[in-house]
């Protein structure tokens, strides 16, 4: 093997790390903005569920107002 061969295989090699390496942070961008995008829903679906929970209960006070003594 000559040292041109040797040199070339090694610009070869590096490329393919530099390649493999953008491809996997790529892949972890995408999955970390995936789970921030669930996450931010899975907090919007609690909050307007405890709002319609607590509505209902302030509405239904109103409408009831419960025993008179």
């Amino acid at each position: 093997m000559t040292l041109e061969q040797l040199k070339r295989r090694a610009e070869s090699v590096q490329d393919l790390a530099v390649s493999e390496t953008k491809r996997v942070t790529n892949q972890v961008i995408e999955q970390d903005f995936t789970r921030k995008a669930l996450i931010a829903v899975g907090a919007v679906v609690v909050v307007a569920s405890l709002a319609y929970y607590f509505g209902r209960r302030a509405a239904q006070r109103i409408t009831d107002p419960g025993p008179t003594y």
